[in-house]
């Protein structure tokens, strides 16, 4: 039996991470871990309400899995230019849950991070990632995958009029980034979500880093 556990799975990678593990056999049952209720969706999942700043909470409600896969994220506009809340959801959380996940015997972890993630960057969010990155490295946990992609393609059911406009030039000129340079092209929220899966069931032990082209390779 193979158990996932999904934070941040309502984002625009999320839904269509969920939607696709909910659909394959390989994986039997699901724990998604959210700060309010959900609509149930299926009888394989589970959505568990919890205090993600909370590591007792966490402790308590985390249930026995193999996979966890962190698509968790927010903005500068929810955040109201918060750059400490921004911190706290981007990267504490998915640390708080890897130190968890490695101390209950998860075998591996699959990050949503970003293309040109470093903590040496002179960029706020680039080096958000950057050291969230790193910090999971050092977590234990055999399995450690990162998926960098660059503008996400599709439909969201909040409004970002900027990103909508992103998405549309992203698409026009996405032929143009070629070589190295393809890392920059735009990918959709599926293509992600099923890198993803294919990664969780490759099961390599190690960091993998995964670009445009990796992810575009298994989808």
């Amino acid at each position: 039996m193979t158990f996932a556990l999904v934070i941040g799975g309502t984002g625009l990678v999320g839904q269509e991470l969920m939607h696709l593990l909910l659909q394959d056999p390989w994986f039997t049952h699901i724990q998604l871990l959210s700060r309010r209720p959900l609509p149930a969706t299926s009888g394989k999942s589970t959505t568990t309400v919890v205090d993600f700043s909370s590591l007792a909470d966490l402790q308590e409600k985390i249930q026995p899995a193999t996979h966890v896969f962190c698509c968790i994220g927010t903005t500068q506009r929810k955040v109201k230019g918060d750059r400490k809340a921004y911190y706290a959801i981007d990267h504490d959380i998915p640390l708080r849950i890897a130190s968890l996940a490695s101390s209950k015997g998860f075998t591996s972890f699959l990050l949503v991070s970003a293309v040109g993630a470093s903590a040496q960057s002179d960029n706020f969010y680039l080096k958000l990632k950057g050291e969230t990155e790193d910090g999971l490295r050092g977590s234990g946990i055999p399995c450690m995958a990162f998926f960098r992609p660059s503008i996400l393609l599709g439909h969201r059911n909040e409004s970002r009029p900027l990103e909508t406009i992103s998405q549309k030039i992203m698409q026009a000129l996405g032929s143009l980034f070629q070589g190295r340079l393809s890392r920059y092209r735009g990918i959709t929220a599926r293509e992600v979500a099923l890198a993803m899966i294919h990664a969780a069931k490759k099961q390599e032990n190690g960091v993998k880093i995964y670009h445009y082209a990796e992810m575009t390779a298994v989808s």
